[in-house]
């Protein structure tokens, strides 16, 4: 008979991409580890995992299994708070959605979670806030149940729905005098030391931003970059800078500040909600979706 603590562990091996690591995450031993992965495809008469030497590989009937597993293992997981929910609006969706979301656009989350808590009160929400290189490896390893991130992605098994286009504007510190102009050219940017945005693993949006900057003979001062663009408005009160970033994520308390518009129209950036094809999807997970998708009037495709 399956036991739920055989179906962590083959879960945590899968998610960790080692048994070694796996076994470190679950504070066991190795031996201990590899013994119960040998007993729990003993019992179903399956392989689950090839193992070969050093190298090992999910085979598809352990993906299958680990759908399922994974599944199971989250009505578990919500089981007891399930059964003492004491929430009577929509009591039926109830339960953790892990979130992943880049740090230029978490204005499309921040806008439904004033839903989230009026209608759905049993719907607890894990945020990660990271690049999109570690988002994708997350959705990939079933770390998260969605992503919220810019396109273009690395990999092609997700089930994609677009999100409304961004484009730059500039945030001026009260300490300087912001030019009239809006769109504000680059030439004009140029004579301001400029915080930006920018991806930690590549260059993201940045590069494309000192480009446009080069074709015009200009040389930006950069003071700083950062994938964490509304820190950068709360420097502003006492550095005497502008901060470059996505207007969706200008924060309610920039609206005294100067801000206009960055003249490059062909810079537009595309973000978007990502999840596996194959993911198993809790009442939950699909209720966030469909008001991430409400809020910002687009369609959620059939799964």
């Amino acid at each position: 008979m399956l036991d739920f603590r055989r179906l962590l562990y083959f879960c945590t091996i899968v998610e960790q991409g080692q048994i070694s690591r796996a076994a470190r995450s679950l504070h066991i031993s190795q031996p201990t580890l590899s013994q119960s992965l040998k007993e729990l495809e003993d019992e179903l008469g399956l392989t689950l995992i090839h193992r070969e030497g050093g190298k090992w590989q999910v085979t598809e009937r352990g993906q299958a299994f680990y759908l399922e597993a994974q599944r199971i293992l989250t009505q578990v997981d919500d089981l007891s708070q399930n059964i003492r929910n004491p929430f009577a609006k929509n009591a039926d969706v109830f339960g953790e959605v892990r979130v992943g979301c880049s740090g230029f656009c978490l204005s499309f989350l921040r806008a439904i979670l004033p839903r989230v808590e009026q209608e759905y009160p049993g719907i607890r929400i894990r945020l990660l806030v990271t690049d999109n290189i570690a988002l994708e490896n997350k959705v990939q390893s079933h770390g998260i149940d969605l992503a919220i991130l810019h396109l273009p992605l690395i990999y092609g098994n997700y089930i994609s729905v677009p999100l409304p286009e961004q484009y730059f504007v500039a945030v001026w510190s009260p300490l300087l005098d912001a030019p009239q102009e809006d769109p504000v050219s680059l030439r004009a940017l140029a004579s301001f030391p400029l915080m930006l945005s920018r991806r930690w693993s590549n260059s993201g949006t940045f590069r494309p931003f000192i480009i446009a900057m080069q074709e015009e003979n200009l040389r930006p001062r950069i003071i700083l970059d950062t994938p964490a663009p509304y820190w950068m408005i709360d420097t502003l009160e006492e550095l005497p800078a502008v901060a470059i970033l996505h207007h969706t994520e200008l924060p309610v308390r920039a609206r005294s500040l100067a801000v206009r518009r960055v003249n490059l129209p062909k810079l537009i950036f595309r973000p978007a909600i990502i999840w596996r094809k194959d993911s198993y999807f809790t009442p939950q997970c699909g209720k966030i979706i469909d008001l991430l998708c409400e809020a910002s009037g687009v369609a959620r495709p059939q799964s």
